[in-house]
């Protein structure tokens, strides 16, 4: 996994949680775990070289972002989450069949 958001400060229940499929130029992948209001506005300013470090590092390196599911009502959660990893990644899901 690349990385994950700590949790935000929406209001439970008014965000939703994302999960974007990093595709890295060395062939590894990696996911990346947001929540936001409007995911298709925050996925923009991350496509753009916002948010977290790891994110912008990607970004300026010509790493592709693709948001691969959402979950409605919640909030990020730490590292652990049982939502947060490859299984969840229907990308990633279908190169194991």
């Amino acid at each position: 996994m690349l990385a994950a958001t700590t949790p935000t400060a929406l209001p439970r229940g008014r965000g939703t949680v994302f999960l974007l499929h990093v595709h890295q130029a060395s062939g590894q992948v990696g996911h990346f775990v947001g929540c936001a209001v409007d995911v298709q506005a925050h996925l923009e300013r991350l496509r753009a070289g916002g948010g977290p470090p790891l994110i912008r590092a990607a970004v300026a390196a010509g790493v592709d972002l693709e948001l691969v599911c959402t979950w409605s009502g919640g909030r990020a959660e730490p590292l652990g989450n049982p939502l947060v990893d490859s299984r969840s990644c229907r990308i990633c899901r279908a190169a194991r069949r």
